[in-house]
């Protein structure tokens, strides 16, 4: 496993410690690596602060919407995982996201993430779609999830058959249903709504490590 530093984000700490992995105490820094690398395999980073003997593993690399810029923790340093997703790919997680810029219908979109490997994101918890708003939705628009109800009308499944629905994020009234609308995306506050299939938007591709 390969760390980079990066001082940019010297003496900060994200806002609060949902994207921790874990926090070990009395760990020297190659103690750190050895845990981010071998024990914890959904590693994307490390926090650590020598004076303090402390590390906190991460579940993604930090972004400015994650960290607080106004308080400063001073000693921290932050090293991420180059290995955890190939260039181009965000790591959160143990899982790959990749924002695709070229808009395209929803089952395009599908099969654009399964030519790279992957598949139209699903998103499992509160957390990763907050995460996944603040890492890839800092403008207006809609980007693809892979969630439909083109199977069966009504009833919403991700676009892989052996995926269980665990989180939905609708807006209050949605997802309003009708043939029109069995594909769904999400808009920069990170709430969803149906729409038509053959809309044209951007996309997420998800994959594991």
């Amino acid at each position: 496993m390969q760390f980079t530093r990066l001082p940019a984000y010297d003496d900060v700490l994200p806002v609060d410690s949902t994207h921790y992995l874990a926090e070990l105490q009395k760990l020297g820094y190659i103690q750190c690596g050895v845990h981010c690398s071998v024990l914890k395999p959904h590693c994307a980073g490390m926090l650590y602060n020598g004076s303090l003997k402390t590390c906190i593993l991460l579940k993604s690399h930090l972004n400015s919407g994650l960290v607080n810029w106004d308080q400063p923790h001073f000693g921290w340093r932050l090293l991420v995982n180059l290995n955890a997703c190939q260039p181009g790919w965000s790591p959160f997680d143990g899982h790959c996201y990749f924002l695709n810029m070229t808009s395209d219908v929803h089952d395009v979109a599908s099969a654009t993430c399964q030519q790279h490997g992957g598949y139209l994101v699903e998103t499992d918890s509160s957390e990763e779609n907050t995460w996944l708003t603040k890492e890839f939705h800092s403008s207006g628009g809609w980007i693809w999830n892979g969630i439909s109800d083109k199977v069966q009308n009504g009833k919403y499944r991700w676009t892989r058959p052996d995926s269980q629905v665990t989180f939905t994020g609708w807006r209050p009234g949605e997802p309003s249903g009708g043939s029109g609308s069995q594909c769904a995306g999400f808009d920069q506050t990170g709430i969803w709504n149906d729409m038509g299939c053959n809309q044209r938007y951007r996309y997420i591709c998800e994959r594991d490590f």
